[in-house]
């Protein structure tokens, strides 16, 4: 991907302990560009609030989408623990989807659990 059926690269970073700080996210960015990869996770034990998840969204937004076949993607992502234990993927491409198969287990919202990735919509 883009050339290939599969995706080739996917960064993840995982946070536990103590709420990630302002430096994480940009790092990850640092991260997918020096590897050269088409995007980035990071999976964190806190969910970012306030002011902190605002400076977030805006590295993320900053990294740009990953588009496949017209569907966009975001190239780099932030989910907490809470939501992958209720079923919270990250949002990446699949040879599933490009044949119109819906994958076994999508995204779906969580009562109380906000992401960082909703409002970049």
């Amino acid at each position: 991907m883009p050339d290939g059926p599969d995706l080739q690269s996917l960064v993840i970073e995982v946070k536990g302990g103590a709420p990630i700080n302002n430096a994480d996210v940009p790092a990850l960015g640092i991260v997918l560009d020096r590897d050269d990869a088409l995007m980035a996770g990071l999976i964190t034990m806190h969910p970012a609030t306030g002011r902190k998840l605002q400076n977030f969204q805006q590295v993320l937004g900053a990294a740009g989408q990953l588009d496949v076949l017209g569907t966009k993607y975001p190239r780099m992502q932030i989910v907490n623990l809470q939501a992958v234990l209720h079923g919270y993927r990250f949002k990446t491409p699949s040879v599933a989807a490009r044949r119109g198969v819906k994958p076994r287990l999508p995204p779906r919202k969580v009562a109380g659990v906000r992401f960082a990735t909703d409002t970049l919509r």
